[in-house]
This record gives C-alpha cells, structure tokens and sequence, in this order.
C-alpha cells in the first residue's frame, strides 16, 4: 500500500470539506455542484498519492486518469464525468437540478469518497448530523 501523500492528505480533507457543504448547501443547485466538486478532489487525492508522473503532453482529466490506476473505480469516473458539464451548467446558472437530483449526487459523491479513502487505507471523518433524521 501506497502512504497517503501531503497533497493527497489536503485533497481528501478539501473532499470531505465539499461533501460536507453539499450537506449543508442551502439549494438544490449548491448541493449538487459541492457533491461533484468532493468526487472531484476524493479523485485528485487519489492521484496525488499513486499515480506515477506521465511524459505525455496532452491534458487530461481525474475522471480519465483514475480508471489507469484503480480499475475498479472506471465506472464512477465514467459517471462523474459525463455529468461534469451539467456541473458547469448549475454553477452559472443555466441550467437548474432537482432537490431529487442533488441528494442523488450527495449519496453518490459519499460513497465515492469512502471508496477512495478505503483504496488509499484511510478513515474518513463523519459527521453524525448528516446521518440523523
């Protein structure tokens, strides 16, 4: 197992931070961008810990470098990024999601983090209020 880098440390609390906005984003639209915006940086974390640097010179996204180094994550990465333009839409403003749609994201962002933090073999801090009913 790979030791969880500094950048890697900062990534995942930054995730955890988002995640936790998610929870407490005052709409609809808050909450879906912050969900997206914590998958976005649990992948970052991952990267930051175990991908080796690349000589290519093209740019390319978490969403397409994550699956190079945890396969199993493919699908998750494929799901992030086919939403990742509605993400862009919400924040500015064109285009409005459910509160249905959010809360699918929030779940969906969680479970992604928790499965990061499991690869990289690190707890998560969670909040007990984002559980109570």
């Amino acid at each position: 197992m790979t030791a969880l880098t500094h950048a890697g440390k900062d990534l995942l609390r930054t995730a955890v931070i988002a995640l936790d906005d998610a929870y407490q984003a005052a709409t609809p639209g808050e909450r879906y961008v912050a969900a997206h915006v914590a998958a976005l940086r649990a992948g970052a974390a991952l990267l930051a810990t175990r991908a080796r640097p690349a000589r290519s010179s093209r740019i390319r996204s978490v969403w397409q470098l994550v699956p190079g180094i945890a396969p199993e994550l493919g699908e998750w990465c494929a799901y992030f990024d086919a939403i990742g333009r509605r993400r862009i839409f919400v924040e500015i403003g064109r285009e409005h999601v459910t509160q249905r749609q959010a809360d699918d994201l929030v779940r969906d962002a969680e479970a992604f983090l928790e499965q990061i933090a499991a690869i990289l073999g690190v707890g998560l801090p969670i909040p007990s209020w984002r559980h109570a009913g």
